[in-house]
């Protein structure tokens, strides 16, 4: 059998714009085959190691092998692996370790599932890493007075029979408190400074503690500030949350952000609240090192469809008197919201269902690349592509643009104006001016010069040659597009 690597995208279920890909080998585009062209029977995965890999190896090189073994149609292979946390595998085959465990990898031909195969790789780590850090000789209550002597801390590590490690000191604040790489601490002035040490190169495996020098009162109470309206949030939308303290003169104290449920809500470091799915989920804001806190329930709504849904404006803005109604964008990623010019149905209370949806050809994968597609200057080329729209305006014409664009040169295909739920077949020829690759872009159109957002399927797009038909590629991609 001969060995052959493929370079092709990889689908992924979970998301909500793909790219049609489209492949084509130099070969196949420039009809050089000595004979008929054959559909590929049967696919081998090669290169997977035959005993457990260890974590230190970082990457595993699968490829394929096939037959027939000579004139095969061109085909494209889609690359799967079942159980992310273990290993990841790219579009090219390569297989990336992250942790100890079992992984199945199967590769299967785009357009004839049945043909595939599997393998199962086992990952090792003979590695024992360090898990955590205990900081040891902190002064009592965590307090010493100014001016003070030096003093020196320690750390205890877990497990106590972990690969060595290097461990790096910290101060927040290092005009109250410095501290060499020896963990030796001096004080040099009044206030509060976070003191900690952490494993170098692991950040998360750390310990500190609060200093507070020179008598600084502490943090007494705190309250979480820029709430969303109604403690509600839309999926997908995100903002920013702020702490509020008492007293106002007290010494620094670092805060601890921490969502309930980080599959409905997620909260940084920084404050930055992102609704990620309609649920409930509890965020608490604590000063570190204290039993000082304040929480709320945040609710989160289901995400925005603008295609599909009416749904309430988070926000409003209007131009000084002149009843203009606008979104705020910033709150639904970029998709441009705006009222009806209808005066009557501008909601006076912020919030209403009157409204028109606009976005550009950003909104739904505007230019879609076909990875080493060639064409040759001269040579006639068919192109066919599966149109299914899915959801359009009610009024107005809504068509859907292909174009096939070669070395400066777009030839342009286009359906009829298309209803919801209709399907069509989009054809065309065009004659190759210059080589070169292939680039495809798809958008929708109004007729009338203004693009507009739709929701269509693109699906069995093929080209190939006036003079070997057999030389066609093909993706069964099933895409929705907007």
């Amino acid at each position: 059998m001969k060995e052959k690597m493929f370079n092709r995208r990889r689908f992924c279920a979970v998301s909500f714009i793909l790219a049609a890909v489209l492949s084509l080998g130099g070969a196949c585009a420039n009809n050089e085959y000595a004979g008929a062209l054959h559909p590929v029977e049967s696919l081998k995965i090669t290169g997977a190691p035959e005993t457990a890999v260890d974590l230190s190896e970082k990457s595993v090189q699968l490829g394929v092998e096939y037959s027939p073994e000579q004139n095969v149609e061109p085909f494209a292979v889609r690359w799967y692996c079942d159980g992310q946390s273990v290993a990841t595998v790219s579009e090219n085959g390569t297989v990336t370790l992250l942790s100890a465990g079992k992984i199945v990898i199967s590769a299967s031909v785009i357009g004839k599932r049945e043909i595939s195969d599997k393998v199962t790789i086992e990952v090792k780590n003979d590695e024992t890493p360090v898990s955590s850090l205990k900081l040891t000789g902190r002064p009592e209550n965590d307090t010493v007075s100014f001016p003070s002597e030096p003093f020196t801390l320690s750390y205890a590590s877990k497990p106590e029979n972990a690969d060595e490690f290097s461990a790096e000191w910290y101060s927040t604040s290092e005009n109250v408190a410095t501290i060499d790489e020896k963990g030796k601490v001096r004080v040099h002035g009044k206030g509060a400074t976070e003191i900690g040490v952490r494993v170098k190169g692991k950040k998360s495996v750390s310990d500190s503690f609060v200093l507070y020098v020179g008598g600084a009162p502490r943090v007494c109470e705190i309250a979480i500030s820029g709430k969303p309206q109604n403690n509600t949030m839309r999926a997908g939308t995100s903002t920013f949350l702020s702490c509020e303290y008492l007293p106002q003169d007290c010494g620094w104290f670092k805060e601890e952000w921490q969502s309930s449920d980080v599959s409905v809500a997620q909260i940084g470091e920084n404050g930055e609240l992102i609704a990620v799915n309609e649920g409930r989920a509890t965020i608490t804001l604590t000063a570190k090192g204290t039993s000082v806190s304040d929480s709320f329930e945040l609710v989160v709504s289901k995400g925005l469809d603008p295609l599909c849904e009416d749904f309430e404006y988070a926000a409003l803005e209007n131009d000084a008197g002149s009843g203009n109604y606008r979104k705020i964008a910033k709150n639904y990623d970029g998709v441009n919201v705006s009222l009806t010019d209808n005066a009557e149905e501008i909601p006076q209370d912020g919030s209403g269902k009157a409204l028109k949806v606009s976005a550009g050809r950003a909104a739904f994968a505007g230019v879609i690349l076909i990875p080493r597609a060639t064409v040759t200057a001269g040579k006639t080329y068919r192109f066919s592509a599966k149109i299914k729209m899915i959801d359009r305006p009610a009024s107005g014409d809504a068509f859907v643009f292909c174009n096939v664009k070669t070395d400066g040169k777009t030839h342009v295909f286009k359906t009829n104006s298309l209803a919801a739920g209709e399907s069509v077949l989009l054809t065309g020829e065009f004659t190759a001016e210059n080589g070169g690759e292939i680039t495809l872009e798809i958008f929708a159109h109004n007729g009338k010069g203004e693009e507009m957002q739709i929701s269509f399927c693109i699906d069995d797009v093929a080209l190939k040659t006036d003079v070997n038909a057999a030389a066609e590629a093909q993706t069964k991609t099933g895409v929705k597009q907007r």
